[in-house]
């Protein structure tokens, strides 16, 4: 059996676990729709500097990227996509 990221928060709904470890923007979804159901905890960080790591995604174009690659990516670096991103507990990603 499997466990994927959707399914941890489902059992503690569930009262099949007491806790789900899930990425930071995730909980703050469930805790948005879900007040009475979740809440977050901060796990305290191992040894060393864990609490300052994360996750980071790159983009870029094949080739020209296309009719509308460009167009997309340089959407990705503008101001408001960075505030969609701080509403849902990510950070914008830097430009290259």
């Amino acid at each position: 059996m499997a466990i994927h990221h959707r399914e941890a928060p489902e059992a503690v709904a569930a009262g099949l676990a007491d806790v789900a470890v899930v990425y930071y923007h995730l909980a703050l979804r469930y805790v948005r729709i879900f007040p009475d159901v979740f809440e977050m905890i901060k796990l305290e960080a191992p040894a060393g500097d864990m609490e300052n790591s994360g996750t980071s995604i790159h983009a870029g174009l094949i080739g020209d990227g296309g009719q509308w690659g460009r167009a997309c990516l340089d959407f990705l670096f503008t101001p408001e996509v960075a505030e969609i991103y701080a509403a849902h507990g990510l950070d914008a990603i830097a430009n290259p």
